[in-house]
């Protein structure tokens, strides 16, 4: 998993920190003098050059130089007189910033860097000075007549709700005589390109998760995160257009999956595509430096998710034959982002040893062209090729390989370093280009604020994200029961294989049990003809099975087989909970559809909302599967001592038509694993098992053929179809009252997101170990 600070985690990489500003700082380390003496010279330079006076570049000298000193443990700040001067010379400064886009930028920095360096705020804010209020009222004055425009502003607020959080003020976001969370939606609907509304709502609402307003995110009147991803499935349809541009719709793909990990809304991962294999697909369209930057949101979108085991077999193999890649094709202009993507993930996986020598030289000679635009020599993309990006993304690059002296270099013998040629370069072709001049600073004051100590308190934005991994191992707690003496039960839903046992069952359980239990049915009731409009019911009777089930449409067969199953396991499971005094339930589980039960019994999913899943999900399953023509498949169970290793030569020989979708280990020299075969090719797939596994694998076929291959990707489109409607529905999951056992794995679920994954995983492969 990825080794960063929940926040950096949420930033994904140096795009937020430098482009946007946003983030800083979130990757700390202890004060490096070396470093430190590195970046004071570069202040110098910028100092010496044409950008001396520009009221931008003055605050942020004077921001960083002040952060430099704070964090060096010889330079003691203890009294306020001698904290005072420094800030109120920054606080004059940033003052002194008249273009409003300019100082909202500004002020956000100085916020989430006093805020990180944890300043007194009473040093800065008092009943004379509101610089917080005087930032909130630039976001009026932002220029938005286009929609270019407009997505720099909405920018904009994000960035300064985030920082104002770090200060602890976010209430005064919505509480004052102006909403600006308001006044930013609005601003959102005049984003109409996938390039701008894409990247610039799903930035935004992840800042909103970050800031510990997740609930405006996703209100049932105004679902701004399911209008997102329905507005990315529409702009897919564009097929032409994304595959001429496939850039811009993983981008903004690949912040729309971190924003829904973020606001622990895991559901929208499958809600009208497969988001995470449609950004995959994308990925493995672009060329291999645009590659190595996406791999990297990638990946941190993953692990926000807790996924990255799941998706990635060797992150870091994966990692290091990209940059190999790289560093072995021909070189392309914006390479040197592509690097600085690359060791920005290698230092987050813990694996900066790993880098290759050679890619500090790389970085370098990259960065080092010199233009001369009068002679008609211009690069291809001014903006990204600007000598302030260049040096602010290598600048980030080489200080986390520890080689931040190569950019002070003076490797022409002419008295001026890299750096220093870059710069003049740049004012002389570019002028002051403040757009990217700032993306400088923002790298500057970045790697300032790292250097306050890996000791220093979480930042204050870490308490409202609410990342959770995804539990890979066993996890025992919540089982223990703090009643002692009592018998301890895990309660065990079973899946639509035991239908046939539930053809005849009783009415008993009914007529005599308890109130509690005659509760079930008679809400289970009410609420099934509430979502049933043409088959209702007017008794029990169809929870018993007692008659055919009426009605001639079979998918409407199937969904009421599958909800009164459901009734008739919580009937049980609550006649059990009520009647006997010395049981307690300490853990639920189930096989396959029998989680929708264990989802309901542990308290995770209402009565209501999961007879609604359940009253759905047997008839989309049946619908689909017949629907998309995918044949009998034989349920077969292969069985020996190395099946892992056997079914990679299996799976060789026959790539169509086999299908896993269970692995189990049944003692430590026997493992089993469950496979679907396609009637097309069993007998030939027999005939090879007999011949060359004679002695090594055994086969038997124990259940009969089916179309209805539950937890196979043939399926797919049920899954989603299933997703649309938790979604669609409104069905919520709460955190559950006991641990949930998964059938799908060794993990526990204690979260609602983890729920998700193990007790709604009617199509998800199973491993049972």
């Amino acid at each position: 998993m990825l080794n960063i600070t929940r926040e950096s985690r949420a930033m994904q990489g140096p795009w937020t920190t430098l482009v946007k500003g946003r983030g800083l700082g979130a990757n700390t380390k202890d004060f490096d003098a070396v470093e430190t003496d590195s970046l004071m010279k570069l202040l110098r330079i910028l100092n010496e050059s044409k950008l001396k006076s520009n009221p931008y570049n003055v605050f942020s000298n004077e921001l960083c130089a002040f952060i430099l000193d704070f964090n060096n443990p010889e330079i003691l700040f203890f009294q306020r007189k001698e904290l005072l001067p420094r800030i109120e010379v920054i606080i004059e400064s940033l003052r002194r910033i008249d273009d409003p886009q300019l100082y909202v930028s500004a002020s956000s920095v100085l916020f989430e860097s006093f805020g990180k360096l944890g300043l007194d705020p009473h040093l800065w804010m008092n009943k004379d000075i509101d610089l917080v209020g005087d930032a909130l009222h630039r976001l009026g004055l932002l220029p938005s007549s286009n929609e270019k425009e407009s997505y720099v502003a909405l920018q904009a607020y994000g960035n300064l709700f985030l920082s104002v959080t770090h200060v602890g003020l976010v209430d005064r976001l919505t509480q004052g005589s102006v909403n600006y969370i308001d006044q930013a939606f609005n601003l959102a609907t005049e984003l109409k390109s996938i390039w701008h509304k894409g990247r610039g709502i799903a930035a935004f609402l992840t800042v909103l998760g970050l800031i510990g307003l997740s609930d405006l995110v996703t209100k049932p009147e105004n679902n701004h995160l399911k209008s997102l991803v329905s507005y990315l499935d529409e702009s897919l349809e564009d097929r032409a257009r994304v595959k001429q541009h496939p850039n811009e719709y993983v981008f903004s793909i690949l912040l729309m999956i971190n924003c829904a990990g973020i606001l622990n809304e895991h559901v929208y991962l499958e809600y009208k595509r497969d988001w995470i294999k449609v950004s995959a697909e994308l990925i493995d369209m672009l060329p291999i430096n645009l590659k190595a930057i996406f791999s990297h949101y990638a990946l941190s979108a993953l692990n926000n998710l807790g996924l990255t085991d799941k998706y990635t077999n060797n992150t870091q193999e994966h990692l290091l034959s990209i940059i190999y890649q790289l560093i072995n094709v021909d070189e392309g202009e914006l390479d040197y982002m592509a690097y600085t993507y690359c060791v920005d993930l290698a230092q987050k996986l813990d694996i900066s040893q790993a880098l290759p020598d050679a890619l500090a030289d790389k970085i370098i000679s990259n960065i080092s062209t010199i233009y001369d635009f009068s002679k008609g020599h211009k690069p291809t993309n001014k903006f990204y090729r600007s000598g302030f990006m260049r040096i602010a993304y290598s600048l980030t690059a080489l200080s986390q390989m520890g080689k931040v002296e190569r950019l002070l270099e003076d490797d022409n013998n002419d008295g001026g370093s890299l750096v220093k040629r870059l710069i003049e370069n740049h004012v002389e072709n570019w002028g002051e280009s403040e757009e990217s001049f700032t993306t400088l600073h923002h790298a500057l004051i970045d790697l300032s604020l790292s250097q306050r100590g890996f000791s220093i308190a979480p930042s204050v934005v870490d308490k409202h994200i609410h990342i959770k991994n995804h539990p890979s191992g066993t996890n025992s707690s919540g089982l223990q029961s703090n009643k002692p003496g009592f018998i301890k039960l895990h309660a065990y839903f079973p899946g639509m294989n035991s239908r046939r046992s539930y053809s005849h069952v009783s009415r008993d359980i009914y007529e005599h049990g308890n109130k509690e239990v005659r509760s079930i049915f008679e809400r289970s009731l009410d609420i099934l003809n509430n979502e049933n409009q043409v088959n209702k019911y007017d008794d029990l009777s169809r929870f018993f099975f007692e008659e055919e089930l009426q009605g001639d449409d079979v998918v409407q067969k199937w969904n009421n087989i599958g909800s009164s199953m459901t009734v008739y396991n919580l009937a049980l499971y609550e006649h059990l909970k009520t009647s006997s005094h010395d049981l307690v339930v300490t853990s639920v589980g189930g096989e396959s559809y029998g989680m929708i039960a264990a989802a309901v019994a542990s308290n995770a999913l209402s009565l209501e909302d999961g007879l609604k899943i359940s009253n759905y999900t047997l008839g989309s399953i049946y619908k689909y599967a017949h629907a998309n023509s995918v044949g009998n498949w034989h349920i077969v169970r292969l069985s020996g001592r190395e099946i892992h290793q056997e079914l990679d030569k299996i799976q060789r020989i026959f790539p169509q038509g086999i299908d896993v979708f269970r692995w189990q280990v049944l003692t430590m020299e026997m493992q089993e694993v469950h496979v679907y075969i396609h009637d097309t090719i069993l007998d030939e797939f027999k005939t090879y098992i007999d011949s060359s596994f004679i002695n090594t694998i055994s086969f038997k076929e124990f259940k009969r053929p089916t179309i209805e291959i539950l937890h196979s990707p043939w399926l797919a489109a049920a899954r989603i179809d299933i997703s649309n409607y938790i979604i669609d529905k409104n069905i919520k999951f709460s955190t559950p009252d006991i641990p949930i056992v998964a059938n799908n794995g060794t993990r526990i679920a204690s979260s609602k997101d983890e729920v998700l994954y193990t007790a709604v995983s009617i199509l998800k492969r199973n491993t049972a170990v």
